[in-house]
Parts: C-alpha cells; sequence; structure tokens
C-alpha cells in the first residue's frame, strides 16, 4: 500500500519592508560582531565598557544595532586610527 504524502499549505508571501527599515535594517549580535571583526562574546565586553555602541532591546534576550550605527562605529574608528597615523 503507497502512503500518501501529506500536503503542506506554501508559505504566504511576506510583506516589503517599510522603507525606513529596509534603508537601515538591524543587525543581530552575530552579524554586528562579524561586521566589525569580532566575536560575539567581545561584542558584548566592549558594550558593557562603554566602548560599542548600546544595541536595542528587540526582545526579552534579543538585541540588534541598526547598520547606520554600526557604520558610524566604524567610521569614528577609522578616523582615531588615522589621526594617530599622522
Amino acid at each position: 500500500m503507497m502512503e500518501q504524502q501529506q500536503q503542506y499549505p506554501s508559505p504566504k508571501p511576506t510583506k516589503p519592508l517599510p522603507d525606513a527599515l529596509a534603508r537601515d535594517p538591524i543587525l543581530g549580535t552575530a552579524q554586528a560582531a562579524a561586521a566589525v571583526n569580532h566575536s560575539p562574546v567581545h561584542i558584548r565586553r566592549l558594550v558593557r565598557a562603554g566602548k560599542f555602541p548600546q544595541p536595542l532591546k528587540i526582545g526579552d534576550r534579543k538585541l540588534g544595532w541598526r547598520t547606520s550605527t554600526i557604520t558610524r562605529y566604524i567610521e569614528t574608528r577609522e578616523n582615531i586610527a588615522n589621526s594617530t597615523l599622522t
């Protein structure tokens, strides 16, 4: 006897993101850490030490950073590095 395969409904199409969120998405801890070439653990240490931008609290246990915040952090670090070279 041949068993029937269960049919699952196809996922509903997702709505496009609002423009503001599409232009400046929120990165999770792992993504933010990868963007600045650090580990997630080190990012959390830097936040506690006040050396990395404070995250947004997305959920009970989920933190995130806007892409623009990470970009500004990188630009600031570049400016500091360039000023010490001259």
